[in-house]
């Protein structure tokens, strides 16, 4: 897609305006040269536009080039200029939109992702929110490139996975879209990305158990080990497993199928789990779905939890609040992952970013069982 762009106007008193006998001690210089500068967009530029390059503002306005990225990132952040190149911005004075690229499947805590990424582009930012759903990435990106968006005023977010990420990535890069990746990041990949730090997850949940007496703890791996964050997950397990934090730890892998979801797994799992010769006094799970198949499944057998056994999950879905007993569990900090999504669009030479969890402590877990 090949837009053509119209140069920005002469820099005059009328265009730009001068900082001269206005400046203020009492409001930081770049600041005002961010008023000035919005100004002069809203009433000397159209959408699309080239605008000023930094060494012109520099000489027009005398002042560093310091104050002058300042005053420019700011107004990124506003969704005002777009970096088009390492030099060149645009200005982007319709509203801008948001979309983001999903694959079809069920889940509590995108659902959850979803809704807060739409409040904060509406409410903080004045932004259209919209989902682009796949199955075949080929055909969405086809699809979408259909639409005629043009590459300054539609920003996207990625949430398909560690690999469609990357492929989406580098094809949207290649046609000047601007992308963030969410949730999960590929390997050796240094660009805009913010997701939950997963090897931080387990190190709280298992000092959490650990400080409740646990000493036999297994890390029930009820999502496809070969995603990036799960293999985080089991890696901080094992490395504290060696560590001798966790005296007598265990990953248990479940038996992965194309019809099973991350419930049916753990719950499919718990009577090879349960019949070992040495029990657990507590589960870890790597997602709450699969917490909710190993309460169940134990419910069944009326084995009390957190009394005979305790469970914990990774997730903070919703649901977890009403199951029985209610779910101890370490959440992702959905509200700060939407929040920081939304900014890093805007923002200039951003590269990946690991959002610590935090710890949701409910019914299911508690102290090691007397008899341990």
């Amino acid at each position: 897609m090949v837009m053509v762009t119209l140069p920005p106007p002469d820099i005059t008193p009328e265009t730009l305006g001068s900082l001269s006998g206005v400046r203020s001690e009492d409001v930081p210089l770049h600041l005002q040269v961010q008023h000035l500068l919005r100004g002069a967009i809203r009433d000397h530029f159209e959408d699309g536009q080239t605008f000023w390059p930094e060494l012109l503002l520099m000489e027009k306005l005398g002042v560093s080039r310091n104050t002058v990225r300042q005053a420019l990132s700011e107004l990124s952040r506003e969704g005002l200029l777009l970096q088009q190149s390492t030099k060149t911005r645009l200005v982007s004075k319709a509203t801008t939109q948001v979309g983001i690229f999903l694959q079809i499947y069920n889940s509590d805590f995108r659902a959850d992702l979803l809704h807060h990424l739409a409040r904060v582009c509406h409410d903080e930012r004045g932004c259209d929110f919209k989902i682009f759903y796949t199955t075949q990435l080929d055909t969405v990106l086809e699809n979408f490139l259909r639409l005629g968006l043009s590459e300054h005023k539609i920003r996207l977010l990625l949430f398909d996975g560690a690999k469609h990420n990357l492929w989406l990535h580098e094809e949207l890069n290649k046609r000047g879209y601007r992308t963030v990746m969410i949730d999960t990041c590929p390997p050796g990949y240094e660009g805009p990305f913010v997701g939950t730090d997963a090897a931080e997850a387990v190190h709280i949940g298992v000092n959490h158990l650990v400080n409740l007496g646990h000493r036999r703890i297994t890390l029930l791996v009820n999502e496809p080990s070969y995603e990036e964050t799960v293999q985080a997950k089991i890696a901080m397990f094992e490395k504290l497993v060696e560590q001798e934090k966790v005296t007598e730890g265990q990953v248990y892998l479940c038996r992965s199928s194309t019809t099973s979801n991350a419930f049916d797994l753990a719950y499919n799992a718990m009577d090879a789990l349960w019949s070992q010769p040495t029990r657990p006094t507590a589960i870890f799970t790597v997602s709450d779905a699969g917490a909710w198949g190993v309460l169940k499944w134990l419910g069944e057998r009326h084995v009390k939890v957190p009394q005979d056994v305790s469970v914990l999950g990774f997730e903070g879905a919703r649901p977890s609040r009403f199951t029985q007993p209610s779910l101890s569990t370490v959440a992702h900090p959905i509200e700060e992952l939407a929040h920081r999504a939304v900014q890093m669009l805007f923002e200039e030479e951003v590269g990946p970013e690991f959002l610590p969890p935090v710890l949701v402590r409910r019914d299911s877990t508690g102290p090691v069982p007397m008899a341990s």
